[in-house]
């Protein structure tokens, strides 16, 4: 393959992830649904370079560089199978208490996932171009949670939200094919498509308020109730290059299109609710509600980072990256749910991120083929959630500004800690531990 003919492949390849453009419009104001609190998993799967902060741009040498940097495959010199285990800590806070929304306290819903996150089998060919196939796991997100009434603040007229039960289980899945290209010994190729497929399933039931005053009661009697269940399929991409600056120093840049899911948000009404008795009604077959389903799209974020990778001595590798996040393609033109009348989709903001990971690897021990390594580092977690940004009617404007703007939000940044095994040169078993977040386990065997 020629540079010229490969350049043609890239600039195809440009084309292509340009004309995913986004659905009319987003995620949707539907405060029962998990769209603010989905915990994406960006990061590069692989024990090692998870033990080392997450950062393997400019390091790239093992098969999970197929989503990390797929311009690092050409440093395999085997066919190899490589896989990957996550047992994850879900915690999600949530406003969900009768007086949270005065005290600004939250509630935090714990979930334990367990999941083979990875897998991937390569192989090089010849000297300048190797291929992968990978499955990745980059969305695995459960939640069940409980609202009680909760009045809310500075609202005129002395309205409660409504008590809200639900659960919500989304996954978003990647299948991949790589290819890798040495332009020169120095600058290194590569890219990626993927076929994603989104399943989510997730149900909010509303209830009425039997009781009013600073500390509401939930009523019995079913208001409506949202739900999604969606099972779609949207292609990504990315393209990544390695440049090998020395001996000692390699560069990498990777840019990765995210996938478009369209799909859509039914609601079902009670028609025995009535909120002008004391009683609130009766409880009746749940009906479709005009105007439902209503469509909407989870525009996946893009990201694009730069990484450095630097071995001082032979022993000892120094990484870090830094990964920008476009978070705010989840909140454009947002579906509006509720408050149709009042509000456009216009009026919900996420912000875009800068990550920073940085780590470490050392080889503490090497013998006849076989060595142990040590690794260590950080990552930071830039807060993203979603920010109502306001509107003329005072009601609406204290309603939306109590669900999406009274959840406290802090930057997090998270250690890393992790060994591995290398066992000739065939086969290689590491581990990491983020704290307090994850347990990554994987291995490779090559042939």
């Amino acid at each position: 393959m020629t540079t010229t003919r490969f350049a043609r492949i890239v600039v195809a390849f440009a084309v292509l992830t340009a004309g995913m453009a986004f659905s009319a419009a987003a995620q949707t104001n539907d405060e029962a649904t998990p769209f603010p609190s989905l915990q994406w998993n960006f990061s590069t799967p692989g024990a090692r370079a998870n033990a080392m902060g997450r950062s393997f741009i400019g390091v790239a040498d093992d098969a999970s560089a197929a989503v990390t940097n797929p311009a690092g495959l050409t440093s395999l010199t085997r066919p190899q199978v490589y896989a990957e285990y996550k047992n994850t800590q879900l915690k999600i806070d949530r406003l969900a208490t009768v007086d949270s929304l005065r005290t600004l306290q939250p509630t935090t819903n714990t979930a334990t996932v367990n999941s083979l996150s990875f897998l991937s089998v390569s192989a090089p060919i010849g000297d300048k171009i190797a291929v992968a196939g990978s499955i990745y796991r980059f969305l695995d997100y459960h939640e069940s949670f409980n609202f009680d009434p909760r009045p809310i603040p500075n609202s005129p007229g002395g309205f409660v939200l409504f008590p809200i039960t639900g659960n919500a289980d989304f996954t978003a899945t990647a299948y991949g094919g790589s290819v890798a290209y040495n332009v020169t010994n120095e600058l290194h190729v590569g890219g990626t498509i993927a076929a994603n497929q989104l399943k989510a399933t997730s149900v909010g039931t509303r209830n009425a308020i039997a009781t009013f005053g600073s500390n509401p009661t939930t009523s019995p009697i079913v208001v409506n109730q949202t739900s999604i269940d969606a099972s779609e399929m949207a292609v990504s991409g990315s393209l990544g290059a390695l440049y090998k600056v020395n001996d000692m120093v390699n560069v990498g840049f990777d840019f990765t299109k995210g996938p478009k899911f369209n799909s859509s948000e039914n609601l079902l009404a009670n028609p025995g609710y009535n909120p002008n008795i004391p009683s609130r009604g009766t409880n009746q077959p749940l009906t479709q509600a005009t105007g439902f389903p209503k469509a909407f799209s989870l525009n996946v974020p893009d990201h694009y980072g730069i990484g450095v990778a630097v071995r001082p001595t032979p022993k000892l590798l120094i990484a870090g990256d830094a990964v920008r996040i476009n978070y705010s393609s989840l909140s454009k033109n947002t579906t509006v749910v509720f408050q149709t009348t009042t509000l456009t989709g216009n009026e919900y903001a996420t912000p875009d991120v800068w990550e920073t990971h940085v780590g470490a690897e050392y080889n503490v021990y090497s013998m006849t083929g076989n060595a142990i390594f040590v690794r260590g580092g950080f990552f930071s977690n830039p807060a993203h959630l979603v920010t109502f940004t306001g509107t003329s009617d005072p009601e609406v404007n204290a309603a939306e500004t109590a669900k999406f703007n009274l959840l406290p939000r802090s930057n997090e940044t998270r250690g890393t800690a992790g060994v591995g095994i290398a066992i000739g040169p065939r086969a290689q078993i590491d581990a990491a531990y983020i704290f307090g977040k994850e347990l990554v386990l994987s291995g490779a065997v090559r042939f």
